[in-house]
C-alpha cells in the first residue's frame, strides 16, 4: 500500500492519458468503419443522373464495356416541387407519389413502405441532419394541389432519403391522386431523374471514369462510388492519425510504467532477499510480484476502459451507429499490448530482485 500511495500521482495521469488516447482512437476508427454506412445514406443509388434518352443510351454503352458490375434495379424517379403555404423559412417540398416511393425503396431495398390511409395523408422525408430543424413535431402542411389548397396530415417522419443529398429537397410522400392533382398545380416544377443499383459499386471505379469521360455538358452525374472513395482517404488519413496517437500514448505509458518499476525493483531488492532468507519460494516470489504489478498496470487501463465506455455511448449516437463492437476490438488491442509490457515488467523485476 506504501508503493501504491506513492505511484497514485503517476498512475492516475497514465489512466487520463490512456482515456484521451482510447477516446481517439474509438472516434477515428468509428468513423472509418462508418465509412460505407455514411456514404450510402448520402447518395443511396450507386449512379444517378438527370433523365435523358441520350445519357441513358451512354450508360447502356459504356456498362457492356465492364461486366464486372452488373445492374440490379433501374428506377425512373419523378417528383415535382411546389411551395408549401404557412412557414416562415423557404418552404419549397418535393412531392413524390406514394407508389414511386415504394418502388425507389424496393430497388434500394428498404424494408420500410409507405401505405397512406387517405389523399389528405402524407410522408415526411427529411435528411437528419441538414433538415433537423423542420422536425419540429409538424403535424399538418399546407400544399397548393391544383387550382386550390390542401391542408396535409403528417403521419410519421422518415429520416431515410431517397435520392442524392446533393440534390435533395424536403420531401413529402403522397398518395398517387394526390402526387397527379400536384402535378397539375401552376408554377409547379417538373423533376425527374434515373437511378441506377449495381451488385458491387464499391469496384464501379472504371466504371465511373468512363462515364465521366463520354458524358459532356451539365448531366449531374452522382455515383456512391466517388463520394466512397472520397469518404475513405479523408477518414483513412483520421484512423491513421488516431491510432498513432494511441500507439504513442501507449508506448508511452507502458515504458513509464517498466523502468519505474524497474527503478523500485533495483531500490526493493535488499527487502526481498530478506523473504527469500525467512523462507518463500521462488514461486511464491513470482506470484506476489505479479499481483503488485497486475494492480499497477489494471487499474489505470480498467479505469480508462471505463470512462471511455461513458464516452463512447455518446459518440455513437453522435454518428448514429453502435460503437460497441469497435470499442470492444481497441480495448482488446489495447489490453494485448499492456499484456506484453506487463510480462516484460514482471520478468524484468524478478530477474532484478533474484539476483
Amino acid at each position: 500500500m506504501y508503493r501504491y500511495r506513492g505511484n497514485v500521482g503517476a498512475l492516475s495521469t497514465i489512466a487520463i492519458t490512456t482515456t484521451v488516447a482510447l477516446c481517439a482512437v474509438l472516434c477515428c476508427c468509428g468513423l472509418y468503419a462508418l465509412t460505407q454506412d455514411s456514404s450510402r445514406s448520402q447518395r443511396p443509388f450507386s449512379v444517378e443522373f438527370n433523365a435523358n434518352p441520350a445519357i441513358e443510351n451512354t450508360m447502356e454503352r459504356v456498362m457492356q464495356k465492364h461486366p464486372e458490375v452488373k445492374v440490379l434495379h433501374k428506377v425512373p424517379v419523378q417528383a415535382v416541387r411546389v411551395k408549401a403555404i404557412g412557414l416562415d423559412h423557404n418552404s419549397t417540398f418535393q412531392i413524390i407519389s406514394q407508389s414511386q416511393y415504394n418502388a425507389i425503396a424496393a430497388a434500394l431495398g428498404w424494408q420500410d413502405r409507405v401505405e397512406l390511409p387517405n389523399d389528405a395523408a402524407a410522408v415526411q422525408v427529411l435528411y437528419p441532419t441538414v433538415n433537423s430543424y423542420d422536425r419540429a413535431d409538424r403535424r399538418s402542411l399546407t400544399i397548393p394541389v391544383g387550382d386550390g389548397q390542401r391542408e396535409m396530415s403528417i403521419q410519421k417522419t422518415n429520416l431515410r432519403i431517397y435520392v442524392s443529398l446533393d440534390r435533395f429537397v424536403r420531401s413529402l410522400v403522397v398518395t398517387d391522386t394526390t402526387y397527379a392533382q400536384a402535378a397539375a398545380t401552376p408554377g409547379a416544377q417538373h423533376y425527374s431523374l434515373v437511378g441506377y443499383v449495381l451488385d458491387d459499386d464499391r469496384r464501379a471505379g472504371g466504371l465511373v471514369a468512363d462515364l465521366r469521360a463520354a458524358w459532356s455538358g451539365e448531366t449531374r452525374l452522382l455515383t456512391f462510388y466517388e463520394l466512397f472513395r472520397e469518404s475513405q482517404q479523408l477518414f483513412g488519413v483520421m484512423m491513421f492519425v488516431g491510432v498513432f496517437v494511441g500507439l504513442l500514448f501507449i508506448t508511452a505509458t507502458g515504458s513509464i510504467l517498466y523502468f519505474r518499476m524497474a527503478t523500485e525493483a533495483s531500490e526493493d531488492r535488499e527487502k526481498f532477499r530478506t523473504l527469500i532468507k525467512l523462507g518463500i519460494d521462488q514461486g511464491q516470489l513470482r506470484g506476489a510480484i505479479a499481483r503488485e504489478l497486475a494492480i499497477v498496470f489494471g487499474a489505470p487501463l480498467v479505469l480508462a476502459v471505463v470512462n471511455a465506455y461513458m464516452a463512447s455511448v455518446p459518440l455513437g449516437q453522435f454518428v448514429g451507429a453502435d460503437m460497441k463492437g469497435i470499442f470492444v476490438v481497441i480495448v482488446a488491442v489495447y489490453t494485448l499490448v499492456y499484456g506484453m509490457y506487463f510480462l516484460l515488467t514482471w520478468n524484468k523485476y524478478v530477474s532484478t530482485v533474484s539476483k
